[in-house]
């Protein structure tokens, strides 16, 4: 079955269409996978039952319209089983100074590899801190320094 079709007969249908209106900057489709096939992921994949509350999951699209948190690190912030707004601080992205600080760190420790192995080691270190692109970005602007 279809996301769409998965959606409209589950028990979320009314507060999928909610979100939809609430958070205008967030698309349908991912507001829908989230609600309809993160719990049963989170069960198959890591064996941790979860049972998100509707301001859990405003909590979070909120956090992700606004900048405040990757879409990278959902899953790690749903198998917490917390409430979600106690978890965000943790899981806030960088800032863009924050994430120079960063790359300047990585680069720095790593002179001697190649671009892509530094984009590689970036990505790794600070996955959910910041927008893949982002990262790819700034870097390449450090790295011609």
């Amino acid at each position: 079955a279809d996301l769409a079709e998965l959606t409209a007969k589950s028990d979320r249908s009314k507060l999928f269409d909610d979100f939809v209106n609430a958070f205008k900057g967030l698309k349908a489709a991912y507001i829908a996978e989230v609600l309809v096939t993160s719990e049963r992921n989170i069960r198959r994949q890591f064996n941790i039952d979860i049972s998100p509350s509707e301001e859990d999951y405003s909590a979070l699209f909120t956090a992700i319209e606004h900048d405040e948190i990757s879409k990278e690190s959902v899953v790690d912030i749903l198998k917490e089983k917390k409430p979600i707004k106690e978890l965000l601080s943790k899981y806030r992205v960088l800032s863009d100074h924050e994430l120079e600080i960063e790359l300047k760190k990585i680069i720095a420790a790593n002179k001697t590899l190649p671009f892509n192995a530094l984009i590689g080691k970036a990505m790794a270190s600070l996955r959910g801190k910041a927008s893949g692109q982002k990262i790819a970005e700034l870097l390449r602007k450090l790295a011609q320094k």
